[in-house]
């Protein structure tokens, strides 16, 4: 799926899929987990195993604390995020 995507948006595009991909935690990568991520239908939310809280803390360190970068990867908008962030007590 990765080799037949059309990569409008190339490295930028694939280094948000990857990052997603990271928060999954997951061993397997198939193409049920690849297909929302590659056609945009759904951002990637935290699983069972993963928090919330910590799904936003690996996002943030992944984009070194630059919390427009986490947004965007993870799917959210930056309001969102803020108010996750303050309501989870992170960064204080």
């Amino acid at each position: 799926m990765l080799a037949g995507h059309n990569w409008p948006g190339n490295l930028k595009e694939l280094r948000q899929i990857v990052n997603r991909l990271v928060t999954l935690q997951q061993t397997h990568i198939t193409a049920d987990v690849l297909k929302p991520l590659l056609t945009g239908s759904s951002p990637v939310k935290p699983t069972a195993t993963f928090s919330e809280r910590e799904w936003i803390i690996e996002g943030l360190k992944r984009n070194k604390l630059h919390r427009g970068k986490t947004a965007k990867s993870l799917g959210l908008s930056r309001k969102t995020l803020y108010n996750k962030i303050k309501k989870l007590r992170i960064l204080e």
